[in-house]
């Protein structure tokens, strides 16, 4: 998966992703999961980061030449 967003200098990212494990994070992560335990990747990650995450950004597991690189 490969997810690319321009930045302008004056925007501080690190500062507005929150910290896996972080509380803000668990939070999140709590309203995405599912009553199954199956976590809805596609609103964590748009929240998470602050950016809509389309479903085809988040690959298929079927695919031989899928990426895990995360490029922000």
């Amino acid at each position: 998966m490969v997810i690319l967003r321009e930045l302008s200098d004056s925007e501080d990212i690190s500062s507005k992703i929150p910290l896996l494990g972080s509380d803000r994070e668990r939070q999140i992560r709590s309203h995405y999961t599912r009553s199954d335990g199956t976590l809805n990747e596609m609103g964590y990650l748009s929240e998470l980061w602050g950016f809509p995450v389309a479903s085809s950004d988040l690959g298929s597991s079927d695919s031989d030449d899928d990426s895990d690189c995360v490029i922000i």
